[in-house]
C-alpha cells in the first residue's frame, strides 16, 4: 500500500485512497486503529441517518399487532406512494428512478433494518438530502401505520403475492390516480 501522501494525484492515508469517501469498513478500521491521521468528523450519511431516525423515533409507540385488513390497506398505500421508487417482490422500480441519487433502497428487508416506529417516522417525516419525501401532509397516521403493517408483512409473503394483489385490483381507486414521478417528456 502507498505511504501517506500524494501518489499519482491521489491522497493516501493508512493505505486508503481519500479523494473519495472511504467505505464503511474502512471508516471503522481507521477509527479502530487510530494510528496515522485522526478521522475526526468522518461519517457515512447512511449511518448518520440511521442514528437520527432511531433518536427521533424512540418515543413513538407502535400498535401491538396488525390485522389482515391493515396489511391490505397498507398494500394500497405502498402501491400508491412507494412502489414506483422502492419496487416490490417481483416488481421493478420505475425506470426514471435510476436517475435518483442516492438510489432509493428496495424495502423487502426494511423490517430487518428498522423497527416499526422507525419506519413510521421515516414515512411521516421523510429523509433529508434524499428523494424520500415526508408523507405527513398527504397521509394520516392510520395510513402510515397501515403502510408499516404491510412492510412488516412483505418479507413473509410469497414472491408473487404483490403481483397477484395488484392484478386482483384490491385497490380500485388507484386506477383513477396518476402514478408518482415525473411526467413523461414528449419526444419529437
Amino acid at each position: 500500500m502507498p505511504k501517506p501522501g500524494v501518489v499519482d494525484n491521489a491522497v493516501y492515508v493508512d493505505g486508503y485512497r481519500v479523494d473519495s469517501p472511504p467505505t464503511l469498513e474502512q471508516t471503522y478500521d481507521l477509527q479502530k486503529r487510530r494510528d496515522g491521521l485522526a478521522w475526526i468528523g468522518l461519517y457515512r450519511p447512511s449511518e448518520t441517518m440511521i442514528h437520527s431516525v432511531r433518536s427521533h423515533a424512540k418515543d413513538i409507540v407502535a400498535p401491538a399487532s396488525a390485522s389482515a385488513a391493515q396489511v391490505h390497506r397498507g398494500f394500497c398505500e405502498y402501491e400508491t406512494h412507494c412502489v414506483a421508487c422502492h419496487g416490490a417482490s417481483a416488481v421493478a422500480r420505475e425506470r426514471w428512478v435510476s436517475g435518483m441519487e442516492p438510489a432509493p433502497p428496495y424495502l423487502l428487508d426494511a423490517t430487518h433494518r428498522f423497527k416499526p416506529r422507525e419506519l413510521f417516522w421515516i414515512a411521516k417525516n421523510g429523509i433529508k438530502m434524499t428523494g424520500m419525501p415526508s408523507w405527513k401532509n398527504s397521509m394520516s397516521d392510520r395510513q402510515i401505520w397501515d403502510l408499516v403493517a404491510f412492510l412488516e408483512a412483505m418479507p413473509k409473503m410469497d414472491s408473487q403475492t404483490y403481483v397477484h394483489w395488484r392484478a386482483a385490483g384490491i385497490c380500485p381507486l388507484l386506477s383513477a390516480r396518476p402514478s408518482p414521478g415525473p411526467l413523461p417528456t414528449p419526444r419529437p
